[in-house]
């Protein structure tokens, strides 16, 4: 009789376990079995706990999957080469704004679908090269950065929505990445790039931000057919702001209804070209900034057109800004120069 009823408890046992429970256990524990080139579909269900993922596999998530931790680590860890990851939630709910969702060193991964909810930073790539991050989605509390870049180079940043953050995209020491139809909104900055050259943004959205770009000590950089628009939330915010940065293309470009549409400060030998100025309270803004262009540009609507403050040498072609001093119109235009890795259009002599 005994043992009758303890098989049956065994029974009921096996059938009041879940499926998610079963598959939380065993997820890592796949992950260290699999053999390199190997897919792992992760069945939908919640997961919670951490993974860490050191040689190339692939995790796909099919249906509804979910991984979730609140631990002093990484949701997802990535190391090595050639991860992929695509078609997964992650969700981290811990206390430590430093803390990160995922979590990528190494080379060659490619993050796809991925939706983020953290509490602290979405993505960071730490020393990562030609890491591709596509049509994802992170969400934060205004703690940490959306995605963060440390020492990074060559890697993609495309289609990501990016909203509720301190930084929306943030590069440090990062080299020739390319951000490219990114939206970010509601965040500090949309972009900001520090100590960072040879980069590339492209047709990205920022908008209801302080400051949809920011640019500091970064050179060579080309902001092209961008949209910034409504970074107006204080005295200070802009559109876009250059500092200390030098040999960088700004161009076709829309930057609307910000408080300062473009500050340059401290900047040198920057070439402002073909972007549409509209609806802000200064159009364009110069201070202690030298040697600079800005030709065929549109002003609408502003109610300064632009300002400059000790830019002596600053130079105007082609612009409706009449207040600003026009020292030369005979010069040779510097679209068509090579901006780091990108050249932009033909030369042209105005």
């Amino acid at each position: 009789m005994k043992r009758m009823i303890f098989t049956m408890f065994l029974l009921v046992l096996g059938f009041c376990l879940p499926d998610g429970a079963e598959a939380a256990s065993t997820l890592q524990s796949k992950i260290d079995a699999a053999s390199k080139g190997t897919t792992i579909e992760i069945r939908e269900g919640e997961y919670n706990e951490t993974v860490n993922i050191s040689k190339p596999i692939t995790l796909i998530g099919k249906g509804k999957v979910l991984l979730r931790s609140c631990e002093e680590e990484p949701v997802i860890a990535i190391s090595g080469e050639g991860v992929i990851l695509k078609n997964i939630k992650v969700e981290y709910c811990g206390d430590r704004k430093e803390d990160m969702a995922v979590f990528v060193t190494g080379s060659n991964h490619i993050l796809e679908g991925i939706d983020i909810e953290t509490r602290g930073a979405g993505i960071k790539l730490d020393r990562a090269a030609d890491v591709k991050i596509e049509d994802s989605k992170i969400v934060g509390e205004k703690q940490g950065n959306g995605i963060d870049l440390w020492k990074s180079f060559r890697n993609t940043i495309t289609n990501i929505k990016i909203s509720n953050v301190a930084d929306g995209i943030y590069l440090e020491q990062s080299e020739e990445n390319i951000l490219f139809q990114n939206t970010i909104q509601n965040s500090r900055y949309g972009m900001h790039l520090m100590f960072s050259d040879d980069n590339l943004l492209n047709e990205n959205v920022s908008k209801a931000n302080s400051t949809g770009a920011m640019l500091m000590e970064s050179n060579r950089t080309v902001v092209s057919n961008n949209k910034l628009s409504f970074n107006n939330n204080s005295v200070h915010a802009q559109g876009l702001l250059l500092y200390m940065v030098s040999d960088t293309m700004v161009t076709g470009n829309t930057i609307i209804s910000n408080r300062v549409g473009i500050y340059i400060e401290e900047a040198e030998r920057n070439q402002i070209d073909n972007n549409t100025i509209m609806d802000n309270f200064v159009g364009i803004q110069f201070e202690d900034a030298n040697g600079n262009t800005a030709e065929r540009n549109t002003f609408v609507g502003n109610v300064n057109n632009a300002q400059a403050i000790e830019s002596l040498e600053l130079i105007i072609v082609k612009g409706k800004a009449k207040e600003i001093r026009l020292l030369s119109n005979k010069l040779t235009s510097l679209k068509g120069v090579e901006y780091g890795k990108f050249t932009v259009a033909p030369v042209e002599h105005v």
